[in-house]
């Protein structure tokens, strides 16, 4: 019976050799009318230059690139070309290719430009040449160290005193004579081992290390807190400023983190609530002057409150009166009460025994409690469907702002990629009409110009990139999150509403567990514009290693 020998499925495939012009990185690859380094044995474009040495009657073929020659042999391309008599590496026997080093017996070096220059190198063939120097004497000092051993041994041997180890010395040098072959391999391993030590410094480095296996936690341990201590050290909180004055408001330390949190509020559900711009700030002030809070005036601060509890009651279906800033039925107050007994929040060491003496009650409290109890209808105003709504809009228009920033970066990376294949294209009608190789000042002079022009579309990539809300970002609506929060109950904020003047916040938490109840206090602090890069720096290097810290 007869195969088909063409419908076998173990087919030769033929290797696709004709890629046109490319450029990866800093080189130019053609693989038609490119010329092949043997160092590398790239076929490029790169400025490349020819052996002039005759072999075997011929001249020598080989070239190597500019590249592979200065920094494999330290020799310029440019300047050996002008040479009439220079010979190529492997025509001088030095060719460190991985070629010639099996055929030499040697093993390959790999890649070693870089580790060459950083150990002060011209090239890799001085460092492989200073190593082999280096080889050849500590082979040469091992010879002589077990030489001298061995005459010191002899030296022992021939002035013993006694006289009948005399006779016996020819016979005692004959058997070991007789097994020397047999133990020739232990002995050479032994001098390799000990390389000039005694067999006490061997067995020393044996417990020593087992020692080190023993002891391997406490020492693991040890790292871990030198490394953290050394991070702190490193990387230190910067020093802010306690904050005493909000807009050139001053404030009391405690006071200030309920009246950035009212300023907050203001500012991103200010639309829904017909909240004008600088009211909030408006409000705060008239807040903190108590001279206007008089008896029967109808302030700033009472009226923003009427508004947000008016609103409230307009959530509901039960129809009511125009609330009034006196006392009576229709009072602003009588809807606070209800708002506070029927709340499921909670006004933790604020007294309502001043709801009885009604507007007088209001005007005697102080400056945090009337925060507190602002802030608190606020928080009541979040519960309405006409808020809850506003949110659900907000976070859906968030949603789309963030798809459209997506699809702009996505529009920018196919522009970027599509000018670079485009600049390449260029470049190799221009290479294939030149058709010779290109020398050094072209190549790079090519090169400039598609790095430019890839630059800038870059660029383009990095600001289409900052539009994009990082990781879980919501809309502020939704949440305010802080940029980081420590172990430390230390959390660090960038609040819109007083950016203008500082770069970041610091709020910063302390806990007393008294015996009756829990103390806390809280101070903020602030970093100005010229220490957000330091701010930036101690962040960074708290994310990477406290997690690294707790799973330990």
């Amino acid at each position: 019976m007869e195969i088909d020998s063409s419908s076998s499925p173990q087919q030769k495939l033929n290797r696709n050799n004709k890629c046109g012009v490319r450029v990866v990185g800093n080189r130019i690859y053609d693989s038609e009318n490119g010329k092949t380094c043997h160092q590398c044995r790239q076929k490029t474009r790169d400025f490349c230059a020819a052996c002039k040495n005759p072999r075997n009657g011929k001249p020598c073929t080989i070239r190597f690139c500019h590249k592979c020659l200065l920094n494999r042999y330290g020799e310029k391309a440019e300047e050996v070309v002008l040479l009439n008599d220079w010979m190529c590496p492997k025509c001088k026997g030095i060719c460190n290719c991985s070629f010639c080093m099996k055929k030499r017996g040697q093993q390959p070096t790999g890649l070693l430009a870089h580790t060459a220059k950083k150990s002060g190198f011209n090239s890799v063939s001085d460092m492989l040449r200073k190593k082999a120097s280096e080889g050849s004497e500590l082979n040469s000092a091992a010879v002589l160290l077990k030489e001298d051993a061995t005459l010191k041994k002899e030296l022992v041997l021939g002035l013993s005193g006694e006289p009948e180890k005399e006779n016996t010395l020819g016979k005692i040098n004959a058997l070991k004579d007789g097994d020397k072959k047999s133990k020739k391999v232990k002995r050479e391993n032994l001098k390799e081992i000990s390389n000039g030590s005694s067999v006490d410094d061997v067995c020393q480095s044996k417990k020593s290390k087992k020692a080190k296996l023993c002891n391997g936690n406490d020492k693991m341990e040890t790292n871990v807190e030198e490394d953290h201590e050394k991070l702190k050290e490193e990387i230190p909180l910067p020093m802010g400023t306690e904050i005493t004055k909000i807009l050139d408001i001053e404030l009391a330390p405690e006071d200030v983190g309920n009246a950035l949190q009212f300023l907050e509020f203001c500012r991103v559900f200010g639309k829904a609530l017909d909240v004008n711009k600088g009211e909030a700030v408006a409000v705060l002030r008239a807040l903190i002057r108590k001279q206007n809070l008089r008896r029967g005036q109808n302030t700033l601060v009472v009226e923003f409150q009427i508004k947000l509890l008016t609103f409230i009651v307009s959530d509901s279906e039960i129809e009511s009166s125009p609330l009034t800033a006196s006392s009576g039925k229709n009072s602003w107050l009588k809807v606070l009460e209800e708002l506070i007994t029927e709340s499921d929040l909670i006004l933790k060491e604020f007294p309502l025994d001043w709801l009885s003496k009604g507007i007088s009650g209001y005007y005697d409290l102080d400056l945090s409690k009337k925060l507190i109890l602002l802030n608190f209808i606020c928080d009541e105003a979040l519960g309405t469907m006409k808020l809850r709504s506003y949110i659900d809009d907000q976070n859906e228009k968030f949603a789309e702002e963030k798809k459209a920033a997506k699809a702009k970066v996505t529009e920018a990376k196919g522009k970027e990629k599509s000018l670079k294949q485009k600049l390449q294209d260029e470049m190799a009608k221009a290479i294939v009409s030149n058709g010779a190789n290109l020398s050094i000042s072209e190549h790079d002079a090519l090169l400039a110009t598609i790095k430019s022009e890839a630059a800038k579309a870059h660029t383009e990539l990095i600001e289409a990139q900052g539009t994009v809300p990082k990781g879980n970002q919501c809309c502020d609506a939704v949440r305010i999150e802080h940029q980081y929060m420590d172990n430390s109950c230390k959390s660090f904020w960038k609040l819109r509403s007083c950016d203008d003047e500082y770069a970041f916040l610091l709020q910063d938490i302390k806990i007393d567990n008294g015996e009756d109840a829990a103390k806390v206090d809280e101070k903020w602090f602030a970093y100005g514009a010229e220490q957000k890069d330091e701010i930036d720096k101690y962040i960074s290097s708290r994310r990477d290693w406290l997690p690294k810290l707790t799973s330990g």
